[in-house]
């Protein structure tokens, strides 16, 4: 898939930026790819931040309340 392509390598050119990481997430949940989802999940919730914003909230926010929606394991 190019996209999945494409979020992987801006998430390996800037490994501390969440958003790749985010949009990999979001992927995978479309793509039912349980395995992925969980990993990319780990790597949002638990990825050290150089600087906190709302931005960054908002996305931790939004993968927590996915995961409570879909009652992923």
């Amino acid at each position: 898939d190019a996209a999945e392509s494409y979020y992987r390598r801006a998430a390996n050119r800037i490994p501390s930026r969440l958003y790749p990481h985010y949009l990999l997430y979001c992927l995978y949940c479309d793509m039912e790819n349980d395995s992925l989802r969980r990993i990319e999940y780990e790597n949002v919730m638990n990825m050290t931040i150089k600087t906190e914003s709302p931005a960054t909230r908002d996305l931790r926010k939004k993968v927590e309340e996915r995961e409570k929606i879909y009652h992923f394991p």
